[in-house]
């Protein structure tokens, strides 16, 4: 991106690698060329990251089954039932719960590996992370109490794991949103992930107790929502 190259080859150059990485690329017909970049945008000429990577971007297209397999779990993703709020509270915490979260975001992941720039599909992935922080913080709250959820590692870890990976989406959805209701939505959503970080309410926090410290950290986070929210 610093280079100069669009952002969607940047995206397909990353998931075409991640997806098959090539040994040989003598003859082949479609290639992406990628060279690293320092970050003040200059080439990185003369060092061991220098090396131009060569992508096979037909990997994918060339496969028989890819006109069923392009489209596959998009249609899956229409139909399956995928929000956990349906369920009985404390899904989400239970082994059945994670299950059901994991196997709805794999959906999404595996359209992403043949449409990774489906704006639609990155909106649903930061829908579903988005969701499962959102239960786990409403349950937490009448299950556990302020001490007992912080420390919880494993609990802090997926809410902390579930804000990252949606607002890593959101970002995604930015780049790719071609009109300006994709631009609201993915703005509005991203604005009440980062507010979501300002709330310092139970079961994170006990408020009768917890008096929340407006550092240069909360300021950052509250004039990201704020942004976001006006772009929406």
């Amino acid at each position: 991106v610093l280079s100069g190259k669009d952002v969607r080859d940047v995206f397909k150059f990353v998931f075409t690698a991640a997806a098959h990485e090539m040994t040989n690329t003598e003859g082949t017909e479609s290639v992406l060329a990628f060279t690293p970049v320092h970050t003040d945008g200059a080439a990185a000429a003369d060092s061991e990251d220098s090396a131009i990577v060569l992508v096979d971007t037909n990997y994918f297209t060339s496969s028989p089954y890819f006109e069923v397999y392009a489209n596959l779990y998009y249609l899956l993703t229409q139909v399956e039932e995928l929000s956990a709020s349906d369920k009985w509270p404390g899904f989400v915490f239970t082994k059945e719960g994670e299950e059901f979260v994991e196997q709805n975001v794999n959906l999404f992941k595996y359209d992403l590996l043949y449409n990774p720039l489906r704006f639609e599909t990155w909106l649903n992935l930061a829908n579903i992370y988005d969701e499962e922080v959102d239960l786990m913080l409403n349950d937490g709250s009448k299950t556990h109490n302020a001490t007992v959820w912080r420390k919880n590692n494993i609990l802090t870890s997926r809410v902390e794991s579930g804000r990252r990976h949606s607002r890593r989406c959101l970002l995604i959805s930015l780049a790719l949103a071609k009109t300006p209701e994709q631009l609201s939505q993915a703005h509005e959503l991203l604005a009440l992930v980062y507010y979501d970080n300002l709330q310092n309410v139970v079961p994170s926090y006990d408020q009768r107790q917890h008096v929340a410290v407006r550092d240069a950290a909360w300021r950052m986070v509250c004039q990201n929502a704020f942004e976001h929210f006006e772009m929406a």
